[in-house]
């Protein structure tokens, strides 16, 4: 998908100004969508007492009305990292929402960008590995504004960050 947004860039069908792009961050039963330059910051946890199938659809269903309120051009994905998991069940588990997560954003006429965690990291924070402590104090620093909007949620200030490295990558920064 990077290619043919490239493709679409380099034949001037985009000016920066009119993209819109987000960010998301997710797990088994939660999931986070950030899209700063709007002001859209939401997360969704669930309590996992539905049955596999309906937490997917409430999931689905939850993304889908922020990209019908939103319409990014964009949409950056935390690559899921089997080694990250020693649990296959939880890595297959993970594959499943980041495969739902991504025919919906498609359904929207969106890209996806499927972002390892340590790209994403190396070019916002400039550490790869850089933790989770490392990442919410990166952000407070550069980004006030968006630490606050973040209410605390590791997950919205991964996704906040997903969406800054996506900008970067759309202003042809990285």
């Amino acid at each position: 998908m990077e290619k043919r947004w490239k493709q679409r860039k380099s034949g001037g069908g985009y000016q920066l100004s009119d993209i819109g792009y987000g960010g998301l961050d997710y797990g088994v039963r939660r999931a986070a969508y950030s899209a700063p330059a709007q002001n859209i910051f939401e997360e969704i946890k669930l309590s996992g007492t539905e049955e596999p199938a309906v937490d997917l659809l409430v999931m689905s269903e939850w993304l889908c009305d922020i990209l019908c309120s939103t319409q990014p051009t964009i949409v950056a994905v935390e690559e899921s990292i089997q080694g990250s998991s020693r649990n296959v069940r939880v890595g297959l588990s993970m594959a499943k929402v980041a495969g739902v997560f991504a025919v919906e954003v498609r359904k929207h006429g969106s890209d996806v960008i499927y972002v390892p965690p340590a790209r994403w990291k190396k070019v916002v924070t400039g550490r790869g590995h850089a933790d989770k402590t490392e990442v919410a104090t990166w952000l407070s620093a550069a980004y006030p504004q968006y630490t606050d909007k973040c209410r605390g949620s590791q997950d919205l200030v991964d996704a906040t960050c997903i969406a800054l490295y996506a900008q970067t990558l759309l202003a042809g920064q990285s």
